[in-house]
């Protein structure tokens, strides 16, 4: 008796399970309705808005929320070069 519960109950749980997965499902993206037969998907679809293009960091005016060389900077700050007013070399000579 308790084997035949056991049977009963697994065979409605497998009845259960396919009922859910054969029921419609309320996804509709991706889908196209046959009304709009000239319309493809990608139409559809909204685009994105065209997007501002970054401004390049000069260092002097645009300085803040720019690109130099690919990368994106916050605050940019630029140092120009200075030419050394000396220079110094250590040279080490070995004796064996």
């Amino acid at each position: 008796m308790k084997r035949r519960g056991i049977i009963v109950s697994s065979i409605l749980v497998l009845f259960i399970l396919g009922a859910v997965g054969t029921q419609p499902s309320d996804n509709k993206v991706g889908t196209v309705n046959n009304s709009y037969d000239s319309q493809t998907v990608t139409d559809l679809v909204s685009e994105p808005k065209d997007e501002i293009e970054t401004p390049v960091c000069d260092g002097k005016i645009i300085t803040t929320d720019c690109v130099s060389e690919g990368i994106e900077y916050s605050k940019y700050i630029y140092h120009e070069a200075i030419i050394e007013k000396s220079h110094n070399e250590t040279i080490t000579n070995y004796r064996e």
